[in-house]
């Protein structure tokens, strides 16, 4: 039995390689985790999507046998994994690029792109929607108008996601088939 009234695409996430200040191992493509030498640091076991994305990226970029074999820490929390970069303790991990814009973490990294062709398969799309029995469907009905508006989407474009209403969150919407329900 459906729960939802209907849902909307409210944002996606995206992935990047993360570096300490100034890059000192000079990462710059995702082959560079398969490098002799590189520390990566990684957290396979946190929750998703953070580190089995992580891992399906790395294989479909090919590189997920050396990347692991360069893994000197593995953790199960990506903010701790982050932390752990920070201190210096590796040269590169793999994270949301969302968490690079949390206060803890701001401008306290290098960001690296990751080329799309590698992200991981869906989900990479985060939804809104009204479950049948909401109170004031009404009152739901214009928070899910709000937060899908410009304001509100800048809301998230500031905290590291791609807005839905985006040029290029429309072009997610599209790729990946989210449509309204």
């Amino acid at each position: 039995m459906e729960k939802m009234m209907y849902f909307k695409p409210l944002c996606f996430t995206r992935y990047v390689m993360v570096t300490p200040k100034g890059n000192p191992a000079g990462i710059s493509d995702i082959k560079d985790l398969a490098r002799p030498g590189v520390r990566v640091i990684l957290a396979p076991d946190a929750s998703p999507p953070g580190g089995q994305a992580a891992i399906g990226l790395l294989k479909k970029a090919g590189v997920l046998e050396p990347a692991m074999n360069n893994t000197v820490i593995r953790g199960s929390c990506v903010q701790r994994t982050m932390e752990e970069l920070i201190d210096g303790k590796g040269d590169v991990s793999v994270v949301e690029f969302r968490l690079t814009r949390m206060p803890l973490f701001r401008d306290r990294s290098e960001v690296i792109p990751i080329p799309a062709q590698y992200f991981p398969p869906p989900p990479l799309t985060f939804t809104i929607g009204v479950m049948k029995d909401a109170r004031d469907r009404a009152l739901a009905d214009r928070y899910v108008d709000f937060i899908l508006s410009e304001e509100g989407q800048s809301f998230f474009e500031q905290a590291g996601f791609i807005p839905a209403i985006s040029d290029e969150g429309r072009q997610l919407v599209e790729t990946l088939g989210v449509k309204d329900a």
